[in-house]
């Protein structure tokens, strides 16, 4: 459940969408998560990559499978991300969805999220087609998050 909670605020933290009025207009709709990277983290156990496109998002380890899916959408300033998790183990099943909402600013292509607790994280964003990639440095963990999405 630690992975799930550290994952949850890398996406939180790091979902930071808006920009000039031509971005704007390409950042606009709903995003999903395709790959989550993390390096240079203090606990090197909490670096990681997670292909999210491949195994459903499913990884296993042992007797336990975890699916994660995460999907964005973003709208005249604001964000709301929706997280579901499926945890299997030993064969019974346990959902659980959560959702994250917030505002977004952008100045170039620096951007700044906060989120409904006003914890507030700044990054960097390119979008290349339907290809969204944000850069960001989680404050605490120091781990460096790149996350791909796809726009659908």
């Amino acid at each position: 459940m630690k992975f799930t909670k550290i994952l949850f605020l890398f996406l939180a933290s790091g979902l930071l969408f808006s920009a000039c009025s031509k971005d704007e207009e390409t950042l606009e709709g709903v995003w999903d998560l395709q790959r989550v990277e993390t390096s240079n983290c203090q606990d090197p156990t909490e670096n990681s990559i997670i292909d999210f496109s491949a195994n459903g998002g499913c990884q296993t380890l042992g007797p336990i499978s975890v699916c994660v899916k995460a999907t964005t959408e973003f709208k005249n300033g604001t964000y709301t991300t929706v997280f579901t998790t499926t945890t299997t183990t030993l064969g019974f099943n346990e959902t659980e969805t959560d959702t994250e909402t917030g505002t977004y600013t952008v100045s170039g292509k620096k951007i700044t999220v906060c989120d409904s607790f006003n914890d507030c994280r700044v990054g960097e964003f390119t979008i290349s087609g339907n290809i969204l990639t944000i850069n960001a440095i989680d404050d605490e963990s120091k781990c460096k998050a790149v996350q791909t999405m796809k726009k659908r």
